[in-house]
């Protein structure tokens, strides 16, 4: 479940933690991926670096990633990443405050 959460949220840039928290997992399951993102939360911060292997070649193209992003906001109540590695750590306190609530 890490790794779905970490690529939907890296590569595709949706906020699959917020969609987990509006779904049907329990509250624990819900505590414990928040509580591990909050200690690996690097992993889900898109990354220029990560760029130049979206060539279709090493990675899927660019392109693909966008696309799909599209169908899961449009589709799929998916929301767009907004954090940075700046804005990441204060995110991942407010998901915690929320769930705690």
């Amino acid at each position: 479940m890490f790794a779905g959460i970490e690529f939907l949220s890296r590569y595709i840039q949706v906020d699959a933690l917020r969609f987990l928290l509006g779904s049907v997992a329990t509250v624990t399951d819900k505590m414990h991926t928040v509580s591990y993102f909050k200690k690996f939360s690097y992993g889900l911060v898109p990354s220029e670096l990560d760029e130049e292997d979206l060539d279709g070649q090493y990675f899927v193209k660019k392109e693909q990633l966008n696309s799909l992003k599209e169908l899961l906001c449009r589709e799929h109540h998916f929301f767009p990443v907004t954090y940075t590695e700046d804005s990441i750590n204060p995110y991942m306190n407010q998901l915690l405050c929320e769930l705690a609530e």
